[in-house]
């Protein structure tokens, strides 16, 4: 019996498990090869990679000037293999349909992808109201992906004039103590 030594290089990349196969051949002195292959598997020792989302820019947007909010999502490392989270827009102060646009989807990075982006459509109204919030939030991974910083956060600011109360004079002016006033 003789052990066949193979070196396994170390490397920084997030990886799924390999395989490698060694094949005995050409045998000398009458031996024969009764399995001529032998399957080495190599599992990765690096830490998960971790997912993580930037708040809003810019922040705050001003509804109906600045029309979008972008997200980046970026991976700590890279990883060999497509990996994949889910994402959406969650509700504060601000309210889907009203103030942006709702969005939820799969966001896919490829092998050795590390950044992408999202972006939410800011709406236009013709409300004077606060300052408003709403968040991205991700979720669900595959590919070996854990969430680090999973929500951004983006803010809107209104662009509508505030309202304008005013108030006349009484009248009749000068009224007298007999005739009243009306205001």
């Amino acid at each position: 019996s003789k052990t066949i030594t193979v070196k396994v290089l170390d490397d920084q990349t997030l990886e799924n498990p390999e395989s490698f196969t060694v094949r005995l051949q050409g045998t000398q002195g009458g031996l024969r090869i009764s399995d001529a292959n032998g399957v080495g598997r190599i599992v990765d020792d690096e830490p998960l990679a971790t997912v993580s989302i930037s708040d809003g820019s810019p922040d705050p947007a001003s509804e109906g000037t600045d029309g979008t909010i972008t997200f980046t999502v970026t991976l700590s490392k890279a990883v060999d293999h497509e990996t994949t989270v889910s994402y959406q827009t969650v509700d504060g102060t601000a309210t889907a349909g009203s103030d942006y646009v709702f969005s939820q989807g799969i966001l896919t990075f490829a092998a050795n992808e590390t950044s992408k982006t999202l972006t939410v459509n800011v709406l236009n109204d013709d409300v004077f109201e606060n300052s408003e919030a709403f968040t991205m939030q991700l979720g669900a991974t595959t590919g070996g992906l854990a969430v680090g910083d999973g929500i951004g956060d983006a803010g809107i600011a209104d662009n509508d004039a505030s309202a304008i109360v005013s108030i006349s004079d009484g009248s009749p002016n000068p009224a007298t103590e007999a005739a009243g006033a009306t205001i």
